[in-house]
């Protein structure tokens, strides 16, 4: 098989994915041994939910910070090249 950046980037996504979920898993319970009760798999599941959420705010407020520092780039070289000497062309007698 051929590896691509497309392909490099498919499977840096997926792992990516993967391990952002495992942060989660880890810092709620685990279930108990035997058999689980329906209190405690209500409270291990909504600890998961509650961490994913928080992990996905995060990231999302990392790629909006990512977003907005991209547009000042972009403005501060748009200010740059705005500012240049303008070039004159040739003169022509008429």
């Amino acid at each position: 098989m051929m590896w691509t950046a497309r392909t490099h980037l498919r499977a840096l996504a997926i792992v990516f994915a993967a391990c952002s979920a495992l942060p989660a898993l880890a810092a709620c319970p685990a279930p108990p041994a035997g058999e689980e009760s329906a209190a405690s798999r209500h409270d291990r599941l909504l600890c998961q939910n509650r961490e994913i959420y928080e992990q996905s705010q995060r990231r999302y407020d990392s790629f909006a910070l990512q977003s907005q520092n991209r547009r000042l780039e972009q403005l501060q070289m748009q200010r740059r090249l705005d500012n240049l000497p303008q070039p004159s062309g040739p003169e022509f007698d008429n």
